[in-house]
């Protein structure tokens, strides 16, 4: 149990910004504006509240600069 109205406040809050997170409507927001600036801010935030969104937010930016170096993109390969 929390031991301050702060700890409760926090608590609280991640959890809910945790079952935002999972949603479908931001994770597609995510996933469609993941380079854009938008995507980019929310995992920004995200990697502040959960430390292992900040790893996932480095993987993802790793995966789409390789791909983007290969040339794998969405429109050169005609298919997801």
């Amino acid at each position: 149990m929390p031991r301050s109205a702060y700890e409760w406040f926090q608590t609280r809050f991640a959890l809910v910004f945790a079952h935002q997170l999972s949603s479908l409507s931001v994770a597609q927001a995510v996933y469609y504006d993941s380079t854009g600036i938008g995507g980019t801010l929310v995992w920004v935030f995200a990697a502040f509240m959960f430390p292992l969104t900040a790893v996932l937010f480095l993987l993802m930016a790793l995966i789409i600069k390789i791909r983007s170096r290969h040339g794998w993109t969405r429109t050169s390969s005609g298919h997801l």
